[in-house]
């Protein structure tokens, strides 16, 4: 009978623990699809930011690049060589409040910067995407620049609204 009350006991424990923890929200940004900015969602945040912390090496990395990203990149097919060309050397994209875009979008594919007050031009973006294809990286990615921004390839949703 002990052991039975023991193990329900944890079991309950276990469970309420990991219930009263959920997982992070996931991240919504604007992008420009090609005829307007609209509001897209990163797939790929929420995991990305819960094993963030985890990696200290990069804290002391200065223009590196990574192929993390959604766990459903591989579904993005040519949807980013399209984003790409969607690129305009001449804008700035920017995370900064009131900006009209952070990126662009086609079909499932976001090409945008991120971080906290971080802007990037258009040819900046173009020449990040290049990098990480550079890199090796077939679908996603990100290029980290050493004042902290990032500018990234990651799956989204909400493009083609």
């Amino acid at each position: 009978m002990k052991f039975t009350t023991t193990a329900t006991l944890t079991f309950s424990t276990i469970l309420a623990t990991s219930l009263a923890s959920p997982g992070p929200l996931p991240e919504t940004i604007l992008l420009d699809n090609g005829d307007t900015s609209i509001s897209v969602t990163i797939d790929g945040a929420a995991s990305e930011r819960r094993f963030a912390s985890a990696n200290t090496a990069s804290l002391f990395a200065r223009d590196s690049v990574n192929c993390k990203g959604s766990k459903l990149c591989n579904t993005l097919g040519s949807s980013c060589d399209n984003a790409k060309r969607k690129i305009y050397g001449g804008n700035t994209y920017s995370t900064e409040t009131g900006a009209s875009a952070s990126g662009v979008c086609s079909g499932y594919c976001g090409i945008f910067v991120s971080g906290n007050n971080c802007k990037a031009s258009g040819k900046e973006l173009a020449n990040a995407f290049d990098k990480i294809r550079g890199h090796g990286c077939k679908k996603c990615g990100k290029y980290k620049r050493d004042d902290g921004c990032e500018l990234k390839i990651d799956r989204v949703t909400g493009c083609n609204q």
